[in-house]
């Protein structure tokens, strides 16, 4: 064993140094981070209800690892590249997540790559205390339930991190634009294994693996402060070119306010499906209070989300179900980047068409756990 650790300390050394040399040398500056919660939770689910043996309690994580690097050009400008590694498979995205470079200057800020659209971006909400916002399905998922709506967040990331070119304008007197174009991707509710962030030159038809052709995200948004109180507010129109279906158009509007610890908080969205003359529109919305001092925060949310009818035959969606959820929830500061979470929810879903057996199910839960940023 004595012969065995410096000889595995040796092996060590020099497969790192050459890394530690090429980092010693690069114009970026280069940062690890990331984050992990931990958690585990208790639900009221039943096979009656799931149409499925169901664990009363359960465990789970979500994280990610992150890698950054940036750096300053002589004239000015600012360069970097962002990556972003999933360490829990509940992302369901695969194992990849944000993966772009950014550029900065006077003319603005460009993002190439796969992250995020603007309106993902530059949307304003409460963000829950728990381990999810009150429109993140995964947590449905997590629980069981089988969420088939249009619109699952007021936030319209309709696309996920699919490969994108973004634009942000400078922010005068605290009002910015933005806009992505997206050349083809899958819807990002139909991620179910292998990289979320996908495109490809080749269309593939409807019932293939693109689901639109291209699509094109405009934005604004505003943030100022009166006094103690701080305003942010946007608005973003989406355009959505489908594969062998007829175009999409999604709107949604955010607004928040924060004073002296209080929060609150209120989206919408509505989405003209397009396929069913007009038949197939979409709509969700949400609102939420929330109070953070130094060491307490406490929010109460609500978010729901509904389908209009669907008589083509040809999406996805399922014609008129309706996702709802009621969130409250705390965390308290243990120390310097560990937190400790808990969070009560009701969730309900009515899948009209009947074809699930988890059609028109409610399911209440507890999860409690820890948040650790590093």
């Amino acid at each position: 064993m004595k012969k065995i650790i410096p000889a595995v300390s040796l092996a060590l050394t020099v497969c790192l140094s050459p890394i530690t040399s090429f980092a010693a040398d690069s114009p970026f500056s280069l940062k690890l981070g990331g984050y992990l919660n931990a958690w585990v939770g208790y639900n009221d689910g039943s096979a009656k209800k799931l149409g499925a043996p169901v664990n009363k309690v359960a465990v789970g994580t979500e994280g990610k690892i992150f890698f950054t690097a940036d750096s300053a050009l002589a004239n000015g400008m600012k360069v970097g590249a962002v990556a972003m590694l999933n360490i829990s498979r509940l992302n369901q995205n695969g194992w990849l997540d944000h993966v772009y470079i950014h550029t900065e200057g006077r003319f603005g800020k460009v993002l190439l790559g796969a992250t995020d659209n603007v309106a993902v971006w530059l949307h304003h909400k409460v963000t829950d205390a728990g381990v999810f916002d009150v429109d993140d399905t995964r947590l449905a998922s997590w629980l069981g339930l089988r969420i088939r709506t249009k619109l699952y967040s007021t936030g319209m990331n309709f696309d996920g991190n699919s490969q994108k070119v973004s634009y942000f304008s400078p922010k005068f007197a605290g009002f910015q634009v933005a806009a992505s174009y997206i050349p083809g991707a899958r819807y990002a509710t139909e991620f179910s294994e292998g990289d979320g962030a996908y495109n490809s030159t080749v269309l593939r038809p409807a019932g293939g693996v693109n689901k639109f052709s291209s699509a094109y995200v405009v934005s604004a948004s505003y943030d100022g402060k009166v006094g103690d109180l701080a305003l942010g507010a946007d608005t973003s129109f989406i355009g959505i070119n489908n594969v062998g279906i007829k175009a999409t158009t999604q709107y949604n509007l955010g607004l928040k306010l924060e004073y002296q610890g209080l929060r609150l908080g209120a989206g919408g969205a509505f989405a003209d499906n397009g396929e069913t003359q007009g038949l197939g529109n979409n709509y969700a919305y949400d609102f939420g209070v929330g109070y953070e001092n130094d060491a307490y925060f406490v929010t109460a949310s609500y978010y729901y989300a509904k389908n209009g009818k669907d008589e083509s035959g040809k999406n996805w969606q399922v014609s008129k179900a309706s996702f709802e959820m009621y969130q409250l929830s705390g965390r308290y500061k243990l120390g310097a980047g560990l937190d400790a979470f808990a969070s009560l929810g009701y969730v309900k879903v009515d899948d009209k068409s009947g074809i699930t057996s988890a059609a028109n199910t409610d399911v209440w839960s507890v999860v409690t756990g820890l948040a650790m940023r590093f």
